[in-house]
């Protein structure tokens, strides 16, 4: 299983990555070998997503936390790759009134990061479990 992680934070990148860990294993009750490709531009996640396949795709929306309702996640990354990939993108943010546009620009689900590391990973385990699609 490959999966393309589109995150500029470092730590960030690391939980999601920890908790796919967790959920992948559980959700097909056996261990499986994954790929995790990580990408911190959405540039660099484009060339990645257009090079190579993916079984799930997760983007940051908000790539510069500094700039408020920046979206380059969405416009630079979700819009173009849209219909290109038979992947499942994933929008993900700490703050949830992204998850409307991230559906708009061709997500299919969304992660709110903060409920991964305070409630843990059920909203998580729901994504791999629907969208994933594991060899």
């Amino acid at each position: 299983m490959r999966v393309l992680i589109l995150e500029d934070s470092r730590s960030w990148y690391e939980d999601v990555q920890t908790a796919l860990g967790i959920v992948i294993p559980a959700s097909v009750g056996a261990e499986v070998n994954v790929e995790y490709v990580w990408a911190t531009s959405p540039p660099e996640a484009l060339k990645h997503a257009l090079s190579g396949e993916f079984d799930l795709i997760f983007a940051d929306v908000n790539m510069n936390p500094k700039i408020p309702g920046d979206r380059r996640g969405i416009d630079d990354f979700i819009k173009p790759l849209a219909g290109k990939t038979k992947a499942p993108i994933i929008c993900m943010s700490s703050d949830p009134t992204y998850r409307q546009h991230g559906y708009e620009a061709g997500a299919v689900d969304f992660l709110d990061k903060i409920a991964l590391t305070t409630v843990g990973c059920e909203d998580l385990e729901r994504i791999v479990k629907q969208h994933g699609q594991i060899k």
